[in-house]
C-alpha cells in the first residue's frame, strides 16, 4: 500500500498549464499515431505483438453455443514410420492410398492431403516436357491413381471429399525462371485418372512468409495459367471449410469452381493487365467471384460471404496449435494428432471430421517458422492453421477506417490525460498497462467479428514517444534553471 502514492496525481501547476499541456500532449500523440500507424503497417516487431494479441483473443472464438468447436485430426507420417518405411524421399503412394481408404472407412467428411503428388515414384515430373528421367515401376501409383478414380466417381452417400495438392512453378524463359508471370500447373501422375473433380479436388498451398521468414499469411484462391489462359485454383484451407461446413459439398465445391473457371479462362496469361486478382478487379467484372461460408452447429454461429475482388492478397493466419498440440502446459489439447502406425491400429472413429494427412518426419523439407513457435513446425500445422481461421472466424476484414480513427483517438486521448497528470515514469506505465488491456481486450471482441487489429505497435510506441518528449522537455528546463541560479550568482 505504501506505493500507491505514485498514483496520486499531479497538482502543482494551474489549470492553463495543465489544459496547455494537456493539448500539447494530445497534439504529439495524434501525430504521433497517425504517423506510426503506417510505418509500422509491415514492422516485425508490430507483427510479432500482433502475432500475441491475436493469439489470446482467438480463445474467446473456441466454443459455439456453449459447447466445444469440434476438432480436426492429423494423420501424421512420423519419423518412426518414415524409416520402417526405408526413409523414402517421397511418400509411397501404396502406403498414401492405404491412410486415404482407412480415412474413409472410418467416417472422415473431408480428407485433406497436404503432399505434393506431382511426383512419379522415379522422382520426376512426367508430362508435357521432354525429360531425360526413365519411368520406373508405377504399380503403386495406378493403385493410388485407381482407388481415387473410383472415390472421384462415386455416388455412394456421404462419400467423402479429398482435396489433393499439387506443384505450381513460374514458366521458364530464356532458359531463365519468369517470376512476373503467372504460375502454371505442373503435371501430375493421377492426372490420367482424375479428368474431372467430382468427389476429389486439387487445390493450392501458397503462404506467404514475412520479412524475418515467419508464415503469418496465406493467399486464399491464387490466379495460374493453364492452356493459355488463366484459372483460378481455391486453396486447400479454403476448400477443406466449406466441404466441413456445407450439407452437399459436392455440388457447392464443383459450382464454385466452374463459376470460377468460366470467368477465367475469358483473359489471357497476361501479366501486363495485373497478377492477382485485386488487380485484375479493377478493370473486369468480377461479381461471380464470391464465396458463401455457411453456418454450422459445431463450427461458426453466422453464415459469410466472401468476394474475392475485395479480399486482401493475403490472408492473416490466426494459430491455435502446433506440434504436440500444447503451446503450454495448463493450455487443453485442441486437434487429435495420430501417428500412421497408431492410426492403422487403433482405427479411431472419424465420423463427420476434417481430415489431415502429411508428413512430420526430418527429411520432408516442409518446415517453417511461426509466430507461436520458436522451432520450425511441419508445413500441415500451417494448413491446419489456415483453416481453422476460416472454419471459426472466416475471411479476416481490416477494420474500417473510421473505426480505426475512433480507436486512435479514444486511446490518445487516454494516454495524453495520464501523461499530463502523472509523472513522467508513472505516467509511462500507467499508459503502457491500459494499453495492453485495451489491445488485449478489445482484440477479442474485434476477432469475434472478423476483424484484425492493426494499431497494436503503434499504440505501445507512442508512450515512449511521450517518455522521451517530456524527459527532453524536463531536461531543457532543468538547464534553464541552472542557467538562471548561475546567471543570478554572478
Amino acid at each position: 500500500m505504501k506505493y500507491l502514492y505514485i498514483l496520486k496525481p499531479r497538482c502543482d501547476f494551474s489549470k492553463h498549464e495543465w489544459l496547455r499541456s494537456l493539448l500539447i500532449n494530445f497534439i504529439l500523440a495524434i501525430t504521433t499515431m497517425f504517423v506510426l500507424s503506417q510505418w509500422f503497417a509491415e514492422n516485425i516487431l508490430f507483427l510479432a505483438l500482433q502475432d500475441s494479441v491475436m493469439f489470446w483473443g482467438s480463445d474467446s472464438v473456441s466454443e459455439i453455443n456453449g459447447k466445444p468447436i469440434d476438432r480436426m485430426a492429423l494423420i501424421h507420417i512420423d519419423e518412426t514410420t518414415h524409416r520402417e518405411w526405408g526413409s523414402p524421399l517421397l511418400t509411397p503412394r501404396d502406403h498414401l492410398k492405404q491412410l486415404i481408404e482407412q480415412a474413409v472407412k472410418q467416417g472422415a467428411k473431408t480428407i485433406a492431403v497436404d503432399i505434393d503428388l506431382a511426383w512419379s515414384a522415379d522422382g520426376c515430373i512426367h508430362g508435357g516436357e521432354k525429360i531425360a528421367c526413365p519411368i520406373t515401376d508405377k504399380q503403386s501409383e495406378e493403385t493410388l491413381g485407381l482407388y481415387l478414380k473410383n472415390l472421384n466417381e462415386s455416388k455412394e452417400p456421404n462419400t467423402p471429399i479429398v482435396i489433393l495438392t499439387r506443384l505450381y512453378r513460374y514458366p521458364l524463359k530464356n532458359n531463365q525462371l519468369d517470376s512476373n508471370n503467372f504460375l502454371e500447373r505442373a503435371p501430375s501422375f493421377l492426372d490420367q485418372w482424375l479428368q474431372e473433380e467430382k468427389n476429389v479436388f486439387w487445390a493450392s498451398t501458397f503462404f506467404v512468409p514475412s520479412e524475418d521468414r515467419v508464415l503469418r499469411h496465406w493467399r486464399l484462391a491464387p490466379l495460374i495459367c493453364e492452356n493459355n489462359h488463366l484459372n483460378v485454383v481455391p486453396s486447400a484451407a479454403l476448400l477443406a471449410t466449406l466441404a466441413q461446413l456445407s450439407d452437399n459439398p459436392q455440388f457447392v465445391l464443383q459450382d464454385m469452381k466452374r463459376k470460377w473457371n468460366t470467368w477465367a479462362e475469358q483473359y489471357s496469361c497476361d501479366s501486363s493487365q495485373g497478377n492477382d486478382l485485386k488487380q485484375l478487379c479493377q478493370k473486369m467484372d468480377c461479381n461471380d467471384l464470391k464465396v458463401t461460408l455457411p453456418a454450422h452447429e459445431h463450427w461458426r454461429e453466422k453464415a459469410s460471404e466472401i468476394y474475392l475482388q475485395a479480399v486482401k492478397i493475403k490472408e492473416k493466419i490466426i494459430y491455435r496449435f502446433a506440434p504436440m498440440d500444447k503451446i503450454k502446459d495448463q493450455r487443453i489439447s485442441l486437434i487429435d494428432t495420430y501417428s500412421v502406425n497408431n492410426f492403422l491400429e487403433q482405427k479411431p472413429d472419424l465420423k463427420d471430421q476434417l481430415v489431415f494427412i502429411g508428413a512430420t518426419h526430418s527429411l520432408s523439407g516442409d518446415r517453417h517458422p511461426i509466430p507461436i513457435r520458436k522451432k520450425e513446425v511441419d508445413g500441415v500445422y500451417v494448413l491446419m492453421n489456415a483453416t481453422d481461421t476460416l472454419l471459426r472466424i472466416g475471411h479476416l476484414k481490416e477494420l474500417p477506417k473510421e473505426g480505426t480513427i475512433a480507436l486512435i483517438i479514444f486511446t490518445v486521448m487516454i494516454t495524453a490525460l495520464v501523461f499530463t497528470f502523472y509523472e513522467t515514469m508513472t505516467a509511462f506505465w500507467l499508459a503502457t498497462i491500459l494499453s495492453n488491456v485495451v489491445l488485449y481486450l478489445l482484440g477479442a471482441i474485434l476477432l469475434r467479428s472478423g476483424f484484425e487489429i492493426q494499431v497494436a505497435l503503434p499504440l505501445l510506441t507512442l508512450n515512449f514517444v511521450l517518455m522521451l518528449w517530456h524527459y527532453i522537455e524536463n531536461f531543457k528546463e532543468f538547464h534553464h534553471r541552472v542557467k538562471g541560479k548561475q546567471h543570478h550568482e554572478h
